[in-house]
């Protein structure tokens, strides 16, 4: 569960750029999630496993984006503004991995995920409709739909223990990943 209460300030500045006043302005916001995981592991032989997992995620907006703030720049007709009801951003987690261990020190590994995200956080330009400030430019955070993410990776550690001498205390780390990710925005108003 989470409860948040803000304090922030809008900020004016008059048609010369110049500082002309400071108003408080306040937000809140709560809400919860259940995030369950489940992981599986299947020992093939007994340096060869399976692992699957299903996970429940969340990433929280930055500090920043959730304070109710607003710079208002009448010179520029722009204004910068918070969101105090930015949502988390939630994404459900699928993972497929095998791995064998090799003699010595040594793994090679390879899995696929794919992750269902919600609510995804960008920062969003759009015109102001109405009152005093009607046709300025306002930049803020908004919450804007999904976006899937799916890829593979490969892995291969090793300890060259096998080799002469000082040549034995070398290794090898290498890793490919592949992901291709695909986002439909809400059409903001």
């Amino acid at each position: 569960f989470t409860k948040l209460d803000y304090t922030g300030n809008e900020v004016i500045f008059n048609e010369d750029g110049d500082y002309e006043t400071t108003k408080e302005l306040k937000g809140d916001d709560s809400y919860s999630h259940i995030l369950p995981s489940v992981h599986v592991r299947y020992s093939i032989t007994p340096q060869a496993n399976l692992r699957a997992s299903f996970t429940r995620s969340l990433s929280r907006p930055n500090y920043y984006n959730l304070v109710p703030y607003e710079i208002i720049l009448r010179e520029d007709e722009e204004i910068a503004r918070g969101n105090p009801t930015l949502k988390a951003t939630t994404a459900s987690n699928f993972d497929l991995m095998a791995e064998y261990y090799m003699q010595g020190i040594g793994i090679l590994s390879g899995g696929a995920f794919y992750k269902a995200l919600n609510d995804i956080i960008y920062i969003t330009q759009l015109e102001e409709k109405s009152g005093p400030y009607e046709g300025y430019e306002v930049e803020q955070p908004v919450n804007g739909g999904k976006a899937t993410l799916l890829g593979f990776e490969v892995n291969w550690q090793q300890q060259f223990t096998f080799l002469p001498g000082f040549l034995g205390g070398f290794g090898i780390y290498a890793n490919y990943t592949y992901t291709d990710s695909k986002t439909k925005a809400k059409r903001l108003e």
